[in-house]
């Protein structure tokens, strides 16, 4: 099974275990895209779709200079997801 689909059915199960809707799935740029990426990808496929954020190390030195691109709406409950080493690191953030 894909991690997308894996994390999506996890937070998926979060959501009826708490009665919470999450809003959306990122983290750390570096770890966070390519499983953010896979989760909002099942997420639409499933016709459930999850929004994407990031945070950057340092705000971007031209455009709108943001720390967080994507899905940045203050209140939102978010799911953060990390690869760091050898592992996932996945929490919930309400």
């Amino acid at each position: 099974m894909a991690t997308g689909t894996i994390l999506f059915d996890r937070i998926k199960r979060f959501e009826r275990e708490t009665h919470t809707k999450v809003d959306a799935v990122g983290g750390p740029a570096d770890g966070a895209i390519p499983i953010a990426a896979a989760v909002a990808y099942h997420s639409h496929q499933v016709a459930e779709p999850i929004e994407t954020f990031f945070v950057r190390k340092e705000p971007k030195g031209h455009g709108l200079k943001r720390w967080v691109e994507g899905h940045s709406t203050s209140g939102s409950r978010v799911v953060i997801v990390d690869d760091v080493r050898r592992g996932l690191v996945f929490g919930f953030l309400t």
